[in-house]
């Protein structure tokens, strides 16, 4: 049986309706510490901790980071809110967690944690990442896990051009923040290396620390058009690996549904669709073959599983309509 801990504004709730839901439920406090919570835990990477937030309960919630790197590290954590202001968002992020559910709803919950639950099919490739920021790694951890993909941390710049020629290397990830990166040697390299160009570079850093001229100016632009904020990172991460899912996914749903054969079906009325296929009626090819019909199934679940299973990293995209928005940092063309 499934465990869920379970640190809410008011339990009981949550409890009676997930208990029915065939979960084990054990209860904490919201307003519990760090020492009151290892006392009464029982650690399993493969049980679930509830934890409800909002901008109360952030200021009695003691020790916030310090509580949920414990339970990050001894359950899957997911947070939930009914309003994720900017000042939860900024907490989410400092502390690294990526889960956070826009409902409190027993039932949303159960549904998501069910989704989770299931094993992920692993795609093929991975990314490359040099970065020695403990929360960044686990919001990244979450979003690109999340699809399928492998994520593999490098500790400097030897080891990214020792690695950058392997085959299945999606994205290289590089927080220009990290302790001790030699990013001057990491450009001259780049000048003599063609592999490094292979895949895609990605450079990112927290703008609290400051941007340096020597950043700007270092011929940065050779590898990257860009520096992004760990925040426009996570967005341009989760959009990017949702749309290359869902739309893969639909595309395949549109070739079982044969929408080019039958395009005039999606916008015409039945009176238009007769008239158009009145002199072959007896040969339109069926839609309900047994094949076709398992395809369009098993390819809605996909859909529905993709759409479900980010439910609690939407919080992390920006939102905006605006295209004409620039990220934080153009290094040049």
């Amino acid at each position: 049986m499934k465990m869920i801990n379970l640190i809410t504004l008011n339990n009981k709730p949550y409890r009676d309706s997930l208990e029915k839901m065939n979960f084990q439920i054990r209860e904490f406090p919201v307003s519990v510490d760090l020492n009151s919570l290892k006392k009464g835990f029982t650690s399993h990477k493969k049980n679930y901790t509830v934890l409800q937030i909002t901008n109360e309960s952030l200021k009695t919630l003691n020790q916030f980071c310090e509580i949920t790197d414990f339970l990050y590290n001894n359950t899957k954590l997911i947070c939930i809110s009914d309003d994720i202001t900017p000042e939860i968002r900024i907490r989410l992020i400092k502390c690294g967690i990526a889960d956070c559910l826009p409902s409190t709803e027993a039932g949303a919950i159960a549904s998501y944690i069910r989704i989770l639950d299931q094993r992920e099919n692993h795609k093929a490739g991975k990314f490359l990442i040099l970065d020695d920021n403990s929360s960044h790694s686990k919001i990244l951890n979450s979003i690109i896990k999340r699809f399928g993909y492998k994520t593999e941390f490098i500790p400097d710049g030897d080891t990214l051009y020792s690695r950058c020629s392997e085959n299945n290397i999606e994205m290289i990830l590089v927080n220009l923040g990290t302790r001790g990166l030699d990013l001057n040697s990491i450009i001259r390299r780049s000048y003599g290396n063609s592999e490094i160009k292979r895949n895609p570079l990605v450079c990112y850093k927290c703008m609290d620390e400051g941007l340096f001229v020597h950043e700007l100016i270092s011929g940065l632009h050779k590898i990257t058009k860009v520096i992004l904020t760990p925040q426009e990172l996570y967005s341009f991460l989760t959009d990017i690996l949702f749309k290359k899912e869902v739309i893969t996914a639909s595309a395949r749903l549109n070739k079982a549904l044969k929408f080019d054969q039958y395009r005039e079906y999606s916008g015409s009325s039945i009176s238009t669709i007769y008239y158009s296929i009145q002199e072959k009626l007896s040969s339109r090819e069926s839609l309900f073959k047994d094949e076709t019909v398992t395809d369009m199934i098993n390819l809605t679940r996909t859909l529905g599983r993709t759409l479900a299973k980010v439910e609690g990293l939407r919080w992390l995209s920006n939102d905006s309509d605006d295209e004409t928005k620039k990220t934080t940092c153009g290094v040049g063309a």
